[in-house]
This record gives structure tokens, C-alpha cells and sequence, in this order.
């Protein structure tokens, strides 16, 4: 086995580990490893009192709009422009990095405002790194619910059949989702309810 092979099998062991800490460490966290071979993850957990509360919490809509994309496909090309050392994809891989700790940040300041900035950004960021991110077909969605939403962004790393979204406040809340019922994209289009996992990694069927 040659020098390339044993360097693609260490990469795809770290990812797999990554993507297992992610998804089975319950609550919200921030999983964070530095450069090198040992890729030991820190993990920096976040308050879960910004979510629960109820004026927060009336705020945050999880919608299935219906429409998924395949990931495989997008993540080889994000990683093929990070072996190739493109410039524009380096410096934003940089600023979404720094985006993630504003984030966290926000979240153990206990300060919505700024967490929803930071969804905001997020979604901006996004569609940087990969324009297809929000197709037409997405935009339709968007375009319904955008002057009743601080933020909004798609979920999952093909884009995501869900929509995170954040109302300006509760009345607005209502208007999203009386909008989204009213006028679905699809017949599998519905919101889901959402709350934070306690238990990690579960399999459920929508």
C-alpha cells in the first residue's frame, strides 16, 4: 500500500470519527480538532437554557420542504477545491471556521439576538461555498416566509430536505407557518416539531 493509500485511509478514519463524535454526543456543542494526524476532538458544550425557553423556543420552526439533494456529490467537490488550495474556497473554509466560534460564543452569552445573527450568516456563507445550495425551488420557499424571519437556513450537508427557521416573534411564528401550510411546495411538504436531543443519535422515520 502506497503513501497516498495509508494518507486516504487516515482521512476517511478522522472524518468517520468526526461525523460518529458529532452525531452521538448529545446536546449542542462545538467539536473543534487541530491541524495534524491526531485528530482528537475538543468539544466546548453550549447552554441548552436559550432554547427552552418559551419566548425562544415559540420562535424556532423546523419545516421538511420536501426537495433533498444528494451530499456524496457536494462534499467532493468542496473537498476537491480544498486539495486543489483554491484561494476564494480557503479563505471563506476560514471564515465559516471563525463563523462556528461566534457562534458558540453566542450561544454561551445566552444572547439570541446575536445566535440568530449568526443563522443568518450562516446561510449567507452557504450559499458561498456552494451557489446550488438554494435552487429555485428553495427561493419559492423563502420568498413566502423572508418578512417574517430574523433567519433561516437549510439543514444537512447536501442541503437538506429541512429548514431551520427563525421568526422576528411569535405573531410572526403564526404567519409562517399559516403561509407554508397554505401554500406547500409539495405533498410531503409539513413542519416538524423540534427540540434538542438528550440522547444523541437516534433513527426515526418522518
Amino acid at each position: 500500500m502506497g503513501t497516498s493509500e495509508v494518507s486516504k485511509l487516515i482521512r476517511i478514519y478522522w472524518i468517520f470519527k468526526f461525523h460518529f463524535t458529532r452525531k452521538v454526543l448529545p446536546g449542542i456543542k462545538l467539536i473543534h480538532t487541530q491541524k495534524g494526524s491526531s485528530q482528537l476532538p475538543e468539544i466546548k458544550w453550549a447552554p441548552e437554557f436559550i432554547f427552552s425557553e418559551p419566548e425562544n423556543k415559540a420562535r424556532m420552526l423546523l419545516y421538511y420542504k420536501g426537495i433533498t439533494r444528494v451530499s456524496k456529490n457536494i462534499l467532493s467537490d468542496i473537498v476537491r477545491c480544498m486539495f486543489l488550495n483554491e484561494n476564494k474556497n480557503n479563505t471563506l473554509l476560514g471564515e465559516i471556521k471563525q463563523h462556528a466560534f461566534d457562534t458558540i460564543d453566542a450561544l454561551q452569552r445566552g444572547n439570541f439576538t446575536n445566535f440568530s445573527n449568526c443563522v443568518a450568516q450562516t446561510w449567507v456563507q452557504n450559499q458561498q461555498l456552494d451557489a446550488g445550495t438554494n435552487p429555485p425551488e428553495v427561493q419559492k420557499i423563502l420568498s413566502l416566509i423572508k418578512d417574517y424571519a430574523s433567519a433561516f437556513k437549510l439543514l444537512g450537508a447536501g442541503g437538506g430536505g429541512f429548514i431551520f427557521i427563525i421568526a422576528k416573534d411569535q405573531e410572526a411564528a403564526s404567519k409562517i407557518r399559516q403561509t407554508l401550510i397554505n401554500n406547500p411546495p409539495n405533498s410531503l411538504a409539513r413542519f416538524v416539531d423540534i427540540d434538542l436531543s438528550r440522547t444523541g443519535f437516534q433513527v426515526t422515520r418522518l
